[in-house]
């Protein structure tokens, strides 16, 4: 019977102080691995969307928006997101790539009920070097047989010893 009560009474304590730490009533998260790009190669100079997955892992209804930056520069804040308990939604802005390697920090603000835990509210993507077009035709070099749209492949033009990159590389004028 002593045993019982024992076992009782840690059963009651442990429910009432709570044991271990329960998740907060209002908490969006944002990982590094949730944000990404509506296009797959990034080509500088082009507009592309970056979106981030934000989840809500507190036990209420919340709102917020994600501000984006490239270094510390703001890109843009998105549109304001409102997520139940165990769901996600993504955040999105427009982005213009840029022409030297970069990296994309996400930022989840202006939460509405306040945000109790803002540890888990920022994530950042590696770093992201991006492709070029150099003939404008809408293909990345990467993978693009003809970079200078000159008719003649990169290969030819590499067997031919000529630019791959130069639309006239005998300097007629055509």
């Amino acid at each position: 019977m002593k045993n019982f009560v024992i076992i009782f009474s840690l059963i009651l304590l442990f429910s009432l102080v709570g044991g271990t730490a329960s998740a907060a009533t209002y908490d969006l998260q944002l990982n590094n691995g949730d944000i990404s790009f509506a296009e797959s190669v990034l080509i500088a100079g082009s507009t592309t969307r970056v979106y981030a997955r934000i989840y809500n892992v507190g036990t209420e209804d919340i709102a917020g928006y994600v501000t984006f930056f490239r270094g510390a520069a703001v890109v843009d804040d998105s549109q304001s997101v409102s997520v139940r308990p165990g769901n996600f939604a993504d955040a999105w802005v427009d982005f213009i790539v840029p022409n030297t390697s970069f990296n994309v920090l996400a930022r989840i603000q202006g939460t509405q009920p306040a945000d109790q835990n803002t540890s888990n509210n920022e994530a950042l993507t590696g770093l992201i070097t991006p492709d070029f077009d150099t003939d404008g035709d809408g293909i990345a070099d990467s993978i693009d047989p003809d970079d200078d749209n000159d008719s003649l492949t990169d290969l030819q033009e590499q067997q031919l010893g000529t630019d791959p990159l130069d639309t006239d590389t005998d300097n007629d004028g055509s």
